[in-house]
């Protein structure tokens, strides 16, 4: 299966979805306040100008890999993983300070300027920052209503629903080890790093789409756990794939700078491998980089030092390994459903070509 090409397909079902949804909203809130609709509003336009929508189409694919049978109910349904990750990266926004997602001025930087230009005397940091926490409140409950408002059984959807809440808690847990590690005066090693990375996005991207598509479906704790042994590798390769495009990505084709990662002080698998294998010179200088502005030669230095101590290679390999190990559990999984297996089997292969 050409899963660049399924995503594609399933991106503009979903993005129809999300915008009818959104425009829904939008219009019950018109009378009651210009502001949030302007903030959903320039939302909308960051959700809509860029992602692959993976966490849908996982969710989506669960449904269907678990037996579901009514397509477009959970097309529907599958709007929820998207504003769910459109709340937590609205937030994340503000805690990286990054200015731009997917090309657009993020909420915060938007109601940052907006603040410069009506509120000039007073602290317009604080006014964006205070906007983008509220927009992302306010996605959150909309991602819960699109479960609640679904036309599942009663019991499945209560079960979804309690389900959510353990995948945004699961997040926040790794955000928070995200967040210590960053401000540690140490290099986390290579064991507290993948722990971040299995609870910041394994857990909420792979493992809590597609279980919330089997529970939709009416499967019970036993089939998840078949789930989780395909979702968590997989997640943790995708974290991996993540943090290199983030030092050799495209700036352009990713909607954001590059190298963002190493200014903000991040600990990824290539910084805490890097450091581990190099000497002290290179650690020194590791040190010194992260944390500060990065300019060119800074980015330059950080690169030649992850290939030459060998943490890249050593990060694509761990990557190419977890993915394989992702893609031997899935075939075990009892389905009736080939294209949903193929979809989540050519998922890995699309990952380990990922260049965005």
């Amino acid at each position: 299966m050409d899963v660049s090409l399924e995503l594609s397909l399933f991106k503009k079902e979903i993005d129809k979805e999300i915008t009818q949804f959104l425009d829904k909203e939008i219009a019950s809130i018109q009378k009651k306040d210009a502001l949030v609709v302007n903030a959903l509003r320039h939302t909308k336009k960051i959700l809509l100008s860029g992602g692959k929508r993976i966490r849908s189409a996982m969710m989506y694919h669960g449904y269907l890999l678990s037996g579901g049978k009514d397509n477009e109910e959970m097309l529907r349904t599958s709007v929820s993983m998207e504003l769910i990750h459109t709340f937590l990266l609205i937030h994340d926004d503000v805690m990286d300070r990054d200015d731009f997602r997917h090309g657009k001025k993020t909420v915060h930087a938007f109601y940052r300027e907006y603040a410069q230009r009506f509120f000039s005397d007073k602290d317009c940091d604080h006014f964006g920052n205070a906007i983008a926490i509220s927009l992302g409140d306010m996605l959150a409950a909309l991602g819960q209503k699109c479960i609640y408002q679904s036309h599942f059984p009663p019991e499945r959807i209560v079960f979804a629903l309690k389900y959510l809440q353990s995948i945004v808690s699961s997040t926040i847990i790794g955000q928070v080890k995200d967040i210590r590690m960053g401000f540690s005066s140490h290099i986390a090693k290579e064991a507290e790093v993948l722990a971040m990375y299995e609870n910041k996005t394994a857990r909420y991207t792979f493992e809590g789409p597609l279980c919330l598509g089997a529970i939709l479906a009416g499967k019970g704790e036993d089939f998840l756990g078949y789930i989780s042994s395909y979702a968590i590798p997989t997640g943790i390769a995708y974290q991996i794939q993540d943090d290199i495009l983030g030092i050799y990505g495209n700036p352009t084709t990713m909607g954001k700078p590059i190298g963002s990662d190493l200014e903000e002080g991040k600990m990824t698998l290539l910084i805490s491998k890097a450091y581990e294998l190099g000497d002290k010179i290179q650690k020194k200088t590791l040190m010194d980089i992260l944390g500060s502005p990065v300019t060119k030669e800074k980015l330059s230095l950080a690169k030649e030092i992850i290939e030459k101590t060998g943490s890249l290679a050593y990060a694509q390999s761990k990557s190419s390994r977890l993915l394989q190990e992702g893609e031997e559990a899935i075939k075990k999984i009892a389905t009736k459903n080939i294209q949903s297996t193929d979809f989540l089997i050519s998922v890995s292969s699309f990952l380990s070509q990922r260049t965005v």
